[in-house]
């Protein structure tokens, strides 16, 4: 059986990988990670609500680090905007 069979997964490449962990700082309760080449990383949630948690993470540093002073996404706020969509990919499916 697939190890991830009950639980939210989410690949990532290695840029989105940084941002997530500098937005997360030192937190471990959210997710397991696996490396599995050395672009892509697999996030593994341990319930739906540390999915939405990190989400929301997400949304709030790209309100506040994500543009530049012209209102327009600088290099960390593409990452957040590409991770939003895909976490609205997962979330979607588990309601």
């Amino acid at each position: 059986m697939n190890k991830h069979a009950n639980q939210t997964t989410l690949r990532v490449r290695e840029p989105e990988f940084s941002a997530i962990t500098e937005i997360v700082d030192s937190r471990t309760d959210l997710f397991d990670f696996e490396k599995i080449n050395s672009k892509t990383y697999v996030l593994t949630f341990k319930s739906i609500e540390k999915a939405e948690e990190l989400d929301e993470m997400i949304k709030y540093q790209l309100t506040y680090r994500g543009f530049n002073i012209d209102y327009e996404p600088n290099e960390f706020g593409r990452i957040c905007e590409y991770l939003i969509d895909k976490f609205y990919a997962i979330l979607l499916t588990k309601i």
